[in-house]
C-alpha cells in the first residue's frame, strides 16, 4: 500500500482536497485521504504542492497519423489537407509509421492520459495499442462503400467507426451501427467538420464532390 500525497487532490466528483493524498494497492485507488498527518513515512510519496487528477481520456485520436505531426498545413482548406495527407503517407516507410505510433503513445501516457478512442484506416497502431497500458477502444474505420474491416473479429477493445458522412455510404454507416449495437461496442463518426463537408451534404456539390470523383468515389 502506496500513499501518494500532494498540494491538492481533484477527485471524481471534482472536488478539491489540499493537502491530501491518495492511497493505493496493487494499482487500484482504495480512498482519498484527506488527513496526511499520520501517514507513514516509509510508505508516502510526496509530490509537492502540485495536484494529482484523475487520468484523462482522450475520445478521439488517430495514432496512425503520429508521422504527419507538424508536417500538414491546413489554412489552404480541408480538400487540400487531406490531399496532402494522402500523399504524404503514401511516400512515408511503414518502420517509420509504427516508431512514431510508439513514441505518441508513450507521449500520451506521459502526459497522464490513460484511456482513447484510436480511430484507424490501417491497421498498424492495432496491435501497438493492444498491447500497451492504454485503455480504451481500436476503431477500424470504414470508408466509401465497401466494408474494408468487416471480416476482422471483435474484442474487448476493437469496435468500428464509420469515417463520416461525406466518405462513408449511408447504408455502410447503418450497417455499422446496427453491428456496434449488436456487440454493445461505442460507435464513432467524424461530424460537421468543415464548409467543404457541410456544403456536400446540403448541395450534393462544391469542391469535395470534386474530390470524391476525382478518387472515383461514388
Amino acid at each position: 500500500m502506496i500513499f501518494h500525497r500532494a498540494g491538492r487532490i481533484l477527485d471524481s466528483g471534482f472536488n478539491i482536497i489540499e493537502n491530501g493524498a491518495v492511497c493505493v494497492e496493487n494499482g487500484k485507488i482504495l480512498e482519498i485521504i484527506k488527513n496526511t498527518s499520520d501517514l507513514p513515512k516509509e510508505r508516502t510519496k510526496d509530490h509537492g504542492p502540485g495536484i494529482i487528477i484523475p487520468g484523462l481520456l482522450n475520445c478521439h485520436t488517430h495514432l496512425e497519423l503520429s508521422f504527419l505531426k507538424n508536417r500538414l498545413d491546413y489554412s489552404n482548406g480541408f480538400k487540400r489537407w487531406v490531399q496532402d495527407l494522402i500523399s504524404i503517407r503514401e511516400k512515408t516507410p511503414e518502420s517509420e509509421i509504427k516508431k512514431c505510433i510508439k513514441d505518441e503513445i508513450e507521449l500520451i501516457l506521459n502526459s497522464g492520459t490513460i484511456a482513447v478512442a484510436d480511430i484507424a484506416s490501417i491497421e498498424l497502431s492495432r496491435d501497438l495499442f493492444l498491447n500497451s497500458n492504454l485503455y480504451g477502444y481500436f476503431f477500424y474505420e470504414e470508408l466509401g462503400t465497401f466494408e474494408k474491416f468487416f471480416k476482422k473479429p471483435l474484442g474487448e477493445k476493437i469496435s468500428f467507426a464509420a469515417h463520416a458522412p461525406h466518405t462513408t455510404s449511408p447504408e455502410l454507416i447503418k450497417k455499422i451501427k446496427k453491428l456496434t449495437d449488436k456487440n454493445k461496442l461505442p460507435f464513432s463518426i467524424h461530424c460537421a467538420e468543415s464548409k467543404d463537408e457541410f456544403n456536400f451534404i446540403r448541395r450534393g456539390s462544391g469542391e469535395w464532390a470534386d474530390f470524391l470523383k476525382s478518387r472515383k468515389i461514388d
